[in-house]
């Protein structure tokens, strides 16, 4: 173990470093010139931090580095299109297409920064993605044009721990399989209309074409969608996912919770979508059809497949009776027990939504569902999850609206499940100016509402037993600073896991960013948030709640200093308090480094980090640049440092490798 002096003098050093590779950037007058994959990573970047650790971000890479490759056509672009890019919110696409009508057809992408509401950040980001040319796709399907102009993908991937886990100790093993990583993908896409593919993963510590999983992959996905065919807008076969109003009962697949994009926060109702993540929840199988008349919209759904379960044998005096405690959403089945777990239940859900668009600017939608298993749902029996869904089937519908009046944009959703609990959100973006915009929302979720697909906005966990206040603004105070702010104050009305009374938290965030595009941007970030959770005490059994706090402060600093080198330092502090107990601290730095060697097909990123922080409760998040589809997000506690490489070769336009290679070395 180093001495805390060693420790000390390792951290005064590494910062001193940054500060003076800051200073040496500060005074370079280089033209910068970002990679479209470095654009891409800081994109998902503002969403990861804050996202559940089981979201598989593979999907809005997908989306971001086709149209990265085939830029969307200005005068050609569509609604639905520009809403796949994420980062752009209802207003911004809203006011690109009135533009258009407004003023004809675009002369050159850098008119954008003439639109409302593309501030300089979106324009950074959305130039990457857009041009003045069509890629020209056909107007009908035709057999040959999927072999003349059609983009096939094939991509093997495999990951190890190099060093022994306990959970692999030859003597007495924990997993049943390996320690490695295995994931196959084989995608096709013709433009925006055609898109299958398959999608096979093995999780380290599970069995590989033996034992358990004599069939190879632990998990298996397969796609077939197809657009403007046979009469029907979409058409999906296979594994999809389907999205609905704001996600209020109907949200599969991919979403977003708070993040710095503080604005950002109405839900686009993008419909049926293709799946083709390695998340092995959260997708629906089976077949699904959208087709319109005039200004109406529906789609139809149905889903068949076996979904992963713990389960609870009881005997009676006549038979023994399965039921099932909770689902299992983890994916993994490395342990016997987990490997129990799988395919335990049939899960059936069907149902369909209507969309009725009277213009450009509005619509009103309806979703209707039912969702049974073939086992009953019978929960642990603790007071927290006395209100949780018990059974074998249960229903949900829900009506959605939008509105865009002027310089509002008006969203919301209610529904209702089974029991005609009511459930609702409703919020409203604003454009005060051309640098003032604003987005505020409610949202209620009553302690016994269920809805096992919803995914709208919340704090945390399902969307039940909570009610909140979300309020942010996005302010331009100078032309190349800008501040960012959200605060957001909820309650949950009924017990939860670890907190044994009903409880309150608030989340604050302030943010202020300085851009130079073509030559540095930095930002401060300080994030305050505080919860209550139980607190044993010492007198009896009875657990009381107490406030507990954490909060973190984050300097980040980027360059691009020529077309072959960029650099990007960040400083974070961490403190974590709780009543009657000492503060935790944490303290984390890094120096990134990004080249591409010219004239070469070679691409290089490197990372160096120092940490020193107390325990787990003061824990720092960061990401990490991974390998393509990979996403890379420790956390780090007590002190050590970390570094990796990563390294692309881009042997010709139709194949690259990658190469990552990341350790990390703790003193305690």
């Amino acid at each position: 173990m180093h001495s805390f002096s060693q420790i000390y003098f390792l951290k005064t050093s590494f910062l001193k470093l940054i500060i003076v590779l800051t200073s040496v950037v500060f005074s370079l007058n280089l033209k910068a010139q970002e990679t479209k994959d470095e654009i891409i990573s800081e994109i998902i970047e503002q969403y990861l931090e804050n996202a559940d650790e089981d979201i598989d971000f593979a999907e809005l890479e997908l989306d971001l580095k086709y149209f990265a490759e085939n830029p969307l056509d200005l005068n050609e672009v569509e609604r639905e299109e520009l809403q796949r890019l994420r980062f752009l919110t209802e207003l911004q696409i809203n006011s690109i297409l009135s533009y258009r009508q407004q003023f004809g057809l675009f002369m050159h992408i850098f008119e954008l920064q003439a639109v409302r509401g593309i501030d300089r950040e979106t324009w950074h980001y959305l130039r990457h993605f857009v041009s003045l040319k069509s890629e020209g796709e056909p107007q009908a399907l035709r057999l040959r044009d999927f072999y003349r102009i059609g983009r096939h993908e094939l991509m093997p991937r495999y990951t190890r721990i190099l060093e022994q886990q306990r959970g692999y100790d030859p003597d007495d093993p924990k997993y049943l399989g390996s320690p490695d990583y295995l994931r196959f993908r084989y995608l096709y896409t013709l433009g925006t209309r055609v898109s299958y593919g398959i999608t096979a993963e093995k999780d380290a510590g599970e069995e590989f074409f033996r034992g358990s999983q004599k069939s190879g992959f632990d998990y298996y996905s397969a796609h077939l969608f197809v657009q403007d065919v046979a009469g029907l807008d979409k058409i999906a076969v296979g594994d999809y996912q389907f999205q609905a109003g704001q996600g209020l009962i109907m949200a599969s697949g991919l979403g977003f919770g708070k993040s710095p994009d503080v604005v950002n926060i109405a839900r686009s109702a993008r419909g049926l979508l293709p799946y083709r993540s390695a998340n092995e929840n959260q997708f629906l199988r089976g077949a699904a059809a959208t087709g319109s008349f005039e200004n109406l919209e529906a789609t139809a759904f149905f889903s068949y497949k076996a979904v992963d379960g713990n389960l609870d044998a009881t005997d009676t005096l006549d038979e023994e009776e399965s039921k099932f405690a909770s689902l299992n959403y983890s994916g993994y089945h490395r342990t016997p027990g987990e490997f129990a777990d799988k395919d335990a239940l049939q899960e059936t859900v069907f149902g369909g939504n209507l969309i009725y668009r009277p213009n450009s600017g509005a619509a009103i939608g309806a979703t209707a569902l039912r969702t049974s298993y073939d086992l009953p749902l019978q929960p642990s029996g603790q007071p927290y999850d006395m209100f949780d869904f018990s059974g074998t089937q249960f229903s949900n519908f829900s009506v959605d609206y939008s509105w865009l009046y002027r310089n509002f944009y008006f969203f919301g959703e209610a529904g209702v499940d089974g029991n005609f609990t009511p459930g609702f959100l409703s919020g409203v973006l604003l454009s005060l100016s051309n640098h003032v915009d604003g987005a505020v929302a409610y949202r209620h979720y009553p302690k016994n509402f269920q809805a096992l697909y919803g995914n709208s906005m919340k704090e945390s966990g399902r969307v039940m037993n909570e009610r909140g206040v979300y309020v942010a603004t996005q302010i331009k105070l100078l032309p190349k600073v800008q501040l960012r702010a959200y605060a957001d104050h909820y309650r949950f009305p009924w017990l939860r896991y670890r907190v044994d009374a009903p409880s309150h938290g608030n989340d604050y965030l302030v943010e202020l960013s300085y851009t130079k595009r073509k030559h540095y941007e930095m930002y401060l970030r300080y994030r305050d948030e505080t919860k209550q959770q139980n607190t044993p005490s010492e007198s009896n059994s009875l657990n009381v709640l107490q406030d507990i706090r954490r909060r973190s402060l984050r300097y980040h600093f980027k360059i691009d200093v020529s077309k072959w080198w960029n650099f990007a330092s960040r400083i974070e502090l961490s403190r974590f308090d709780q009543e009657e107990a000492a503060p935790s601290n944490g303290f984390l730095c890094y120096q990134n480094v990004g080249y591409r060697i010219p004239r070469s097909r070679w691409t290089f990123r490197a990372r160096y980090t120092f940490f020193d922080i107390e325990d787990f409760n003061a824990r720092i998040y960061t990401f990490e640049n991974d390998v393509l589809y990979a996403f890379s997000i420790p956390f780090f506690q007590h002190e050590g440092l970390r570094y990796y490489i990563l390294t692309k070769y881009q042997m010709n336009r139709y194949i690259s490798f990658w190469l990552r290679f990341a350790r990390t070395r703790l003193y305690n």
